[in-house]
């Protein structure tokens, strides 16, 4: 029980220091283009080329899969529709339509967005596992529910390097209606062939509570069309069992300009009652621009392995259409 206050204490203390840090930071917030991006490489002395590859293929990959952290970067409104079926061992059907609008408010340099997000609970919102089925909690269609979010964004950091963003509002249901309000904060910086990434996110959500989560990737290319990545999380709210522990290893390949291919293991975990893994996934992810910038193709077969079903083999297919006005 002290643990936990101990831990409830500290998450109110981020917040509250995550509040001073945007009173006190004053900075002039960028509109970066994808144009921007580009230019970006250009600009940097001749003893940083390969700083610029590396920056390059990652905000190109980013860019092709509608990475949350090129959204931040344009700062631009947008709506992503991203309608799909998951076909499972048993035969069923789900027919998810995760949508997402960002309007960027006039008049405000840009640091003020209002947003909606229609998510399915239990789903990580993070590229490129949308759907996360590493956790040990068994999940029945018919007892599945989703969940909206609604709410105001204040971004006064918006850098290529780092960005810090606030949000509140409120997450709905059919049957309730709860307010949240969460910070992240992401610096990225290269290391030789090396791109790096912290994100730290703190969050309230009044069904359930208080939470963190520390996010750190590593990246480095394989070439001009190849990159390889990793990805490490651990989560604690007061909902979950310890704290949840994700890791994910990734590697995607442009075949053509308009596809990519790729592959990847994702291991989920817990650490409470005691430390196990929960499962694995193995995957492979075909991506392909159908149309402009704005329409693209997903398909993902993938292999499950969950300790629930004694990691007895499970076969999973997702596929998808995602629109990006």
């Amino acid at each position: 029980m002290k643990n936990v206050k101990s831990i409830k204490r500290y998450i109110q203390f981020l917040f509250l220091l995550s509040l001073l840090f945007c009173i006190t930071f004053q900075v002039n917030a960028q509109n970066v283009s994808a144009d921007t991006l580009e230019n970006y490489n250009e600009n940097l002395t001749n003893g940083k080329k390969k700083v610029s590859l590396v920056q390059k293929l990652t905000d190109r990959v980013d860019r092709f899969f509608s990475n949350e952290h090129i959204e931040e970067e344009l700062q631009t409104s947008r709506i992503r529709i991203k309608p799909g079926i998951q076909w499972s061992e048993k035969g069923q059907l789900n027919y998810p339509i995760p949508i997402r609008l960002n309007l960027v408010l006039p008049r405000l340099q840009n640091r003020w967005q209002v947003f909606l997000s229609s998510i399915p609970d239990n789903d990580d919102d993070q590229e490129p596992d949308l759907n996360d089925y590493t956790n040990d909690q068994p999940v029945l269609d018919d007892d599945r529910k989703s969940s909206s979010l609604l709410g105001i964004q204040f971004a006064p950091v918006t850098e290529l390097e780092q960005h810090l963003k606030f949000i509140t509002g409120l997450k709905i249901r059919i049957d309730e209606i709860n307010a949240f309000a969460l910070s992240r904060f992401r610096y990225s910086y290269n290391v030789g062939q090396w791109n790096l990434r912290l994100v730290q996110t703190a969050f309230f959500f009044a069904d359930n509570g208080f939470g963190e989560k520390t996010q750190f990737e590593s990246g480095r290319p394989l070439g001009e069309d190849t990159i390889f990545r990793t990805r490490s999380s651990a989560t604690w709210s007061e909902q979950s069992k310890g704290v949840d522990l994700k890791q994910v290893f990734f590697l995607r390949h442009f075949t053509t300009r308009n596809n990519v291919l790729g592959v990847y293991w994702r291991i989920g975990g817990q650490t409470r009652p005691r430390t196990v893994i929960n499962g694995h996934t193995f995957a492979l992810e075909f991506r392909s621009k159908l149309w402009g910038e704005w329409l693209f193709l997903e398909i993902s077969p993938q292999a499950l392995f969950q300790r629930r079903e004694n990691y007895r083999f499970e076969p999973l297919l997702l596929t998808s259409i995602e629109i990006i006005l």
